[in-house]
């Protein structure tokens, strides 16, 4: 059985071609015509609109889940991932980002009530954290989103710190955040020499920054769980990857993981040949990037080629 008429009828009208005119019957209407192209694009638009209603009507209520992550820790590939299961539909993006909410919110119950709101359509969404921003500040956006959103937290990060930073500093200079069609762009961009100063500080910020993210969690009593960058979209094996994503499903929903529950998308973005933006390959296009690999590369922080 189809769909739900009252969301299907939201979905359609927000899938119109609106703005282009089509050829009228009497012919005395000037016309815009839609391009193939466009129209594969329209297509393709109103497609993920109708699987993620569909997807929202389906979901399961019983949870909500925050993935509350540090930059360049595939928390978009995470998300798609996990709408790949029965049961969850996360909200698209990044609802909350604090650069776009900027004086759009003027208090915390405001942010409150656009949380709920969103627990009417989705039952999981991701915040992405820049590790300079006060999080151990209370009444904060991101304390109380970390904190008061959802009931289960999925805290992400990378083992390998210089990496992450890395990735960062070159993600600002191309300004590719997912790799989709950008892979040219990555491997074909003129890079300018890191800043030493931004990276020494960036692994300074993340370290202060996770120590106060959990403790805010242990003070909060909420249920968490720390979930590696590198355990679901590491080099290892297809079993590995999905044994990672299948703990942390059981830890969001509460029941066992179930792989047959898991549609096939999921291995191909689970895949780092097919997410993963930077690489051994692109960070070789850094003007002296061994430097940075001799200078900040340790046991604790990381390599960029070890």
């Amino acid at each position: 059985m189809g769909p739900p008429t009252t969301w299907m009828k939201a979905i359609t009208s927000r899938s119109r071609f609106s703005g282009h005119r089509t050829l009228s019957h009497s012919g005395t209407k000037e016309v815009s015509l839609i391009t193939p192209r466009r129209a594969l694009r329209y297509g393709r638009q109103a497609l993920r609109r109708i699987d993620e209603g569909y997807r929202s009507y389906r979901r399961d209520r019983s949870y909500h889940f925050l993935i509350y992550a540090c930059a360049r820790t595939g928390s978009t590939s995470l998300r798609q991932a996990l709408d790949c299961y029965a049961g969850i539909c996360t909200a698209p993006g990044e609802p909350f980002n604090a650069h776009r909410l900027k004086g759009k919110i003027p208090d915390l119950p405001s942010l409150q009530r656009d949380v709920d709101r969103l627990w009417h359509r989705y039952n999981g969404f991701k915040h992405v954290v820049r590790s300079d921003r006060s999080v151990f500040q209370e009444h904060s956006i991101d304390d109380h989103l970390l904190t008061s959103a959802a009931s289960r937290v999925v805290l992400l990060n990378r083992r390998n710190a210089l990496q992450r930073a890395v990735s960062l500093l070159m993600g600002q200079q191309t300004g590719v955040w997912q790799l989709r069609n950008n892979r040219g762009k990555v491997l074909d961009h003129r890079y300018e020499p890191l800043d030493k100063a931004a990276i020494r500080q960036e692994l300074a910020d993340e370290h202060a920054a996770s120590v106060s993210v959990k403790r805010r969690l242990d003070e909060s009593g909420l249920p968490y769980m720390t979930l590696w960058y590198e355990d679901v979209f590491g080099d290892g094996s297809v079993e590995q990857r999905l044994l990672a994503l299948g703990e942390v499903i059981a830890f969001i929903t509460g029941r066992p993981f179930r792989r047959s529950s898991l549609h096939r998308n999921a291995l191909r973005i689970l895949n780092p040949t097919k997410t993963r933006v930077n690489s051994a390959e692109t960070y070789e296009r850094v003007p002296r990037i061994h430097e940075i690999d001799e200078e900040f590369g340790s046991a604790e922080t990381g390599y960029l080629f070890r």
